[in-house]
């Protein structure tokens, strides 16, 4: 393995962790989570699972419907099973020790929101930047939209909605009633994605991430 793989995969793994600390921080928001934290939200929410296991949990359901769509198992898509792991037990651990806050008021919700989007768009960055392998529900996309030949952007607004359903309706029969959608909801889906690519079109100008490899 050369340096140049060696520092992609320190470099994907530092999106990991970016990565999780923007989801977990997103939920300590008060005002409503992401799209696709909202599932693993409610559940860590209304039954006895971590949000980690929750979240690990819905990534291996992406990964078994990406295998139906693609009606093979292939080596791209086994090896998210790890990194999938790997993700919901740094979940867990941020959720559980570093992250221990929740805002306490409106300005600090808005803060943290900031943060969180801002964490969450330059992890993804890094991760996709590096060409390895994809994170469940950004493979789940890919998938959906290659076997389908659609754009990632319109099949990636579909699956944020039904993420959102799926929430709305499993808090209701569980609670009576909708958690973990609100205002900062729509923040994340409005401006996550064009910061990711305001990021990547950065980093392009900067030389900072300029791998061009297949994936492994």
């Amino acid at each position: 393995m050369n340096t140049i793989s060696l520092k992609r995969i320190g470099i994907n793994f530092l999106g990991l962790v970016i990565l999780c600390l923007g989801v977990v921080l997103n939920t300590k928001t008060n005002l409503g989570v992401a799209a696709i934290n909202g599932i693993p939200y409610v559940l860590a929410n209304t039954t006895s699972i971590s949000l980690g296991t929750a979240v690990l949990m819905m990534y291996c359901l992406f990964i078994a419907v990406q295998w139906l769509v693609k009606k093979r198992i292939d080596l791209l898509t086994l090896l998210q099973l790890p990194i999938s792991y790997l993700f919901g037990r740094m979940v867990d651990v941020i959720n559980l020790y570093v992250l221990q806050f929740e805002a306490g008021s409106f300005i600090e919700g808005i803060v943290m929101l900031a943060a969180a989007i801002i964490l969450v768009a330059l992890g993804t960055t890094l991760v996709v930047s590096m060409n390895l392998v994809p994170n469940a529900p950004d493979g789940l996309v890919q998938t959906i939209a290659g076997r389908w030949n659609q754009s990632f952007g319109k099949v990636k607004l579909i699956f944020d909605g039904c993420c959102l359903c799926i929430a709305a309706i499993i808090s209701w029969l569980m609670l009576g009633n909708i958690i973990g959608l609100g205002f900062g909801t729509v923040c994340s889906m409005a401006l996550t994605g064009p910061l990711c690519s305001w990021l990547k079109t950065r980093f392009s100008e900067w030389k900072v991430l300029s791998y061009s490899e297949n994936p492994v």
